[in-house]
């Protein structure tokens, strides 16, 4: 069991993978660390950061909500009606639970502007 935060606060956890191939298959290693580094922490004591656009940021993000994990997705643009429709979209898309996710928009801004953004966020 890992260690808990404060009372009544979950931990933030960040799972990064700087390596993966071309495909992503379930025998993947970093697809078989991101799921053991996900099934070793407990839903209850822990909030996971996710992303989009990339395989290593999604498919945690996937993997968290099939395991009930609070998540906080990293989001390209504004809290507006355009970035809630996005978050629509990735809820539908990645399976994940609308009570238990909480977005997090990087502003306006280029795209290539995202992948800074969200980096810095992430930390």
């Amino acid at each position: 069991m890992a260690p808990t935060g404060p009372v009544g606060r979950k931990r933030s956890v960040l799972l990064l993978s700087s390596s993966h191939g071309r495909f992503t298959t379930g025998a993947a290693p970093w697809v078989r660390a991101a799921t053991a580094a996900l099934d070793s922490l407990d839903p209850a004591d822990n909030t996971i950061i996710t992303s989009v656009g990339l395989p290593g940021w999604e498919l945690p993000a996937f993997a968290a909500a099939q395991r009930g994990f609070h998540q906080k997705p990293i989001l390209p643009g504004r809290d507006n009606g355009a970035g809630q429709r996005y978050f629509q979209r990735c809820l539908d898309n990645l399976g994940l639970d609308h009570s238990l996710t909480e977005p997090v928009f990087t502003g306006a801004g280029h795209s290539k502007a995202f992948l800074r953004a969200r980096d810095t966020l992430a930390f």
